[in-house]
């Protein structure tokens, strides 16, 4: 299940615009995610990113969406990236995917992701910055290893028994 948040850009962009970052409520530990952020829609020639993210999850992959700028590039020691139009575009849906590993257990972690737009003239369109909550959680179904080792203990006490009462026989 997919939790969408979306905050109105308040005088850059016109009341229909937002920001939106989808990504799920909640996470088994080990499992990958992925964390989407939309623009609806907007006007602009380049633009950056700045994404922060509990110690809890790995940056597994980014990608922008978008198509045939002069330049894209996300740097994944700064946790930024960048493009470059020649010219000013029109854009419209889901522009920066992130993926996501859940390292361990934590119920307050999170993804954070601060998007800016520029015109062509250094104008900025939107500067918005846009933070999920995400549970890490210990697998429902964990205790399925320790049930098999006991499952295991239990099978090889009982062949013990049969080794000794056959021993007892002869």
């Amino acid at each position: 299940m997919l939790f969408l948040i979306t905050i109105a850009c308040v005088g850059m962009l016109s009341a229909e615009e937002s920001l939106t970052l989808s990504v799920p409520e909640e996470i088994l530990s080990g499992e990958e995610f992925t964390a989407e952020l939309s623009i609806v829609p907007a006007e602009f020639s380049n633009g950056a990113v700045k994404v922060e993210f509990s110690d809890s999850l790995q940056l597994i992959e980014t990608q922008w969406n978008l198509e045939d700028p002069s330049l894209q590039a996300y740097d994944r020691e700064k946790n930024n990236g960048v493009f470059l139009y020649s010219d000013s575009v029109s854009f419209s849906g889901k522009i920066f995917t992130l993926r996501f590993k859940a390292l361990r257990e934590e119920k307050n972690a999170y993804v954070r992701v601060r998007l800016i737009l520029r015109k062509p003239g250094g104008e900025d369109v939107l500067d918005s910055t846009v933070t999920k909550p995400v549970s890490v959680i210990v697998s429902k179904g964990g205790n399925g290893l320790k049930y098999a080792g006991i499952g295991a203990v239990l099978v090889l006490f009982i062949a013990f028994i049969i080794m000794m009462i056959r021993r007892r026989k002869r």
